[in-house]
């Protein structure tokens, strides 16, 4: 298994349901990524009129495709523990993203972040990490 690199994320993510890859660090058990969420991300739409806001459904499901390309994971995800949204994300935000499997392989734990404040964060639970 190849590690994932900057250039594969870059072209094989739509970017207009993905925010935009601008750096990758990562080995096999952590993963720090920044990203660009730009007001062309067709989840603004209608989301919310008065302010557009990222929902944190998508915010969850990022992690969650993330960590299984960036840690080869083979199983469906079982579970999201401790899912917490403590800031919105906007249109034009650039945000960090903290990925970590755990060394017992039971779970991936994620962050979305930047150096003013924590936007969410989870553990996502997959039926049988390798």
């Amino acid at each position: 298994m190849t590690p994932c690199d900057l250039s594969q994320l870059q072209t094989e993510y739509d970017n207009k349901k993905w925010p935009t890859f601008l750096a990758l660090e990562n080995d096999k058990h952590s993963a720090n990524l920044t990203l660009s969420v730009s007001d062309t991300l067709l989840w603004f739409n209608g989301h919310f009129p008065q302010q557009a806001i990222l929902p944190g459904v998508v915010q969850t499901h990022w992690a969650a495709l993330l960590s299984i390309k960036l840690f080869f994971i083979e199983h469906p995800l079982s579970n999201i523990n401790n899912l917490k949204f403590k800031h919105i994300i906007v249109p034009d935000t650039e945000i960090n993203l903290s990925l970590k499997k755990n060394p017992d392989h039971s779970y991936v734990s994620f962050n979305y972040y930047n150096e003013e404040r924590v936007f969410s964060s989870g553990i996502l639970k997959y039926k049988a990490i390798s």
